[in-house]
């Protein structure tokens, strides 16, 4: 599945209300994470998506937006997993997460290891 197909899924997410997981490991999605995430704003408390898997699929700092963020810090997400592993993201882009991060109340588990990301980032 290439970044045009990742971007389709994230727009066919704006409906849904009963998937709970949504694993795209290994394919090179890249920038259409940014769909994904619209969908958490756009479908607000309907989406159910409990687990999110997004390792090695070519995420770079670039494709880490301020939709993806949104999506964390949102008062409406449902996520409790999010894998990120094994992609290009780097210290900054990380740093976003963890920011985002501070304000997010369901998200229990995630996995950013595998990246280019400076130790005292993920402590």
């Amino acid at each position: 599945m290439n970044e045009k197909a990742g971007a389709l899924i994230g727009k066919g997410l704006r409906g849904n209300r009963n998937l709970q997981t949504l694993s795209l490991k290994g394919n090179p999605i890249k920038g259409s994470i940014k769909e994904i995430a619209k969908a958490f704003d756009v479908n607000k408390k309907a989406l159910s998506i409990k687990n999110l898997d997004l390792s090695k699929c070519q995420i770079e700092c670039e494709h880490i937006t301020e939709e993806f963020t949104d999506m964390i810090k949102s008062e409406f997400t449902t996520l409790k997993v999010l894998n990120m592993r094994d992609n290009y993201i780097k210290w900054r882009s990380a740093d976003k997460v963890k920011d985002a991060l501070k304000v997010n109340k369901t998200i229990t588990r995630i996995l950013l290891d595998y990246n280019p990301i400076k130790k005292h980032i993920i402590q």
